[in-house]
């Protein structure tokens, strides 16, 4: 029997912002930044214009459409970049402590394969499915995953298990992208991309640190100088050179990634069985790719575990409902899941 799960920002709110604190959260990170490069004032005023257009609408994804559909191709790409360093600061555990009152020494020991900035709800989830085979720690071949979220939890998480870095941490977990296709294994699909991940002129993913772990106060500081120039490339037909975030968004559908991902899924749905949603809300910006998603659902759909705050669920439950396709839309069987402390595994696996 096959299970898969689909992650939204709930997911990972344990340890990174949701809808609701994301503001406060941009201006802890610009607070960082002026502090931290001071010297740059360039990526500075930059930051704070990005934050300025950000709280002016509902949502950072209501700003990203809107200079979608404006055609604003360069404020878009900054707004990216913008959210790719907003994440690398989030999860590293150095960056996170620099608002913490604790030594640099203490905060790098013992941090090579742990991060405080990870949702502690991963650990024990992996624990209880991870297989151990002759090609390492894996998923079973009976559980995919599709994940709506920029971060890097899962990959964090599954760190410390295989004692590898974060390359190779994509790389057993089957993560689309940087991966190209799934496998008759298990694939983690990243319908958003990862903010973290930066891609070439030639399509080849690399990350834009090398570890989350340590000081990496240069290279971080680099991909600020980068951000601060995109402008100035652009104004000199330099754009198309520079290394961008693999991030985007559902709208983007144009994107290789995007549509890499969004065939990934369906595949996957085709052949699920039992779905397992966490911390997702069906947002409408998604609609359009969802629908298309679960519609594959309907082949072999035989129950739903929608894990989420008791007083959110009946609501959220009827947004699935109309989003299923309509022939198990009142059927299928919906067994909501209150307990957040953990992430639900159903009793099929």
């Amino acid at each position: 029997m096959k299970v898969s799960y689909l992650l939204g920002a709930g997911a990972s709110a344990l340890a990174l912002p949701v809808v609701a604190n994301m503001n406060d959260r941009f201006d802890r990170f610009n607070k960082y930044l002026s502090e931290t490069f001071n010297d740059l004032p360039k990526a500075n005023s930059l930051a704070a214009s990005i934050l300025d257009g950000i709280k002016e609408h509902a949502t950072v994804d209501t700003y990203a459409k809107k200079l979608f559909l404006q055609d604003s191709e360069v404020e878009l790409l900054e707004l990216k970049f913008y959210l790719s360093l907003f994440f690398i600061f989030e999860q590293s555990g150095f960056y996170y402590q620099h608002f913490q009152d604790k030594t640099q020494e203490n905060i790098v020991e013992n941090k090579r394969y742990r991060n405080d900035s990870v949702d502690p709800r991963y650990d024990p989830f992996l624990a209880s499915l991870l297989n151990k085979t002759d090609g390492g720690l894996v998923l079973p071949n009976n559980v995919n995953i599709i994940s709506w979220n920029y971060d890097s939890q899962l990959e964090l998480a599954y760190m410390p298990f295989a004692k590898c870095d974060i390359d190779e941490a994509l790389s057993k977990l089957n993560a689309i992208p940087p991966n190209e296709q799934g496998n008759s294994g298990s694939s983690f699909v990243k319908m958003n991309g990862t903010a973290a991940l930066l891609q070439n002129k030639d399509g080849k993913h690399f990350n834009a640190w090398r570890d989350y772990q340590y000081d990496l106060h240069e290279d971080f500081r680099d991909q600020i100088e980068k951000f601060s120039e995109i402008k100035t490339a652009y104004k000199i037909d330099m754009v198309k050179e520079m290394n961008k975030p693999t991030l985007n968004f559902a709208w983007e559908k144009y994107q290789p990634n995007a549509q890499r991902s969004f065939v990934e899924a369906k595949r996957i749905m085709t052949e699920t069985d039992i779905l397992v949603i966490i911390g997702y809300t069906f947002p409408n910006f998604n609609r359009e790719i969802d629908r298309a998603v679960l519609g594959r659902f309907s082949k072999k759909g035989r129950k739903i575990y929608y894990q989420s705050r008791k007083k959110e669920l009946d609501g959220l439950t009827t947004r699935l409902r109309s989003i299923l396709p309509s022939e198990i839309a009142e059927k299928i069987e919906i067994i909501p899941y209150y307990d957040l402390n953990q992430f639900c595994i159903p009793l099929e696996l």
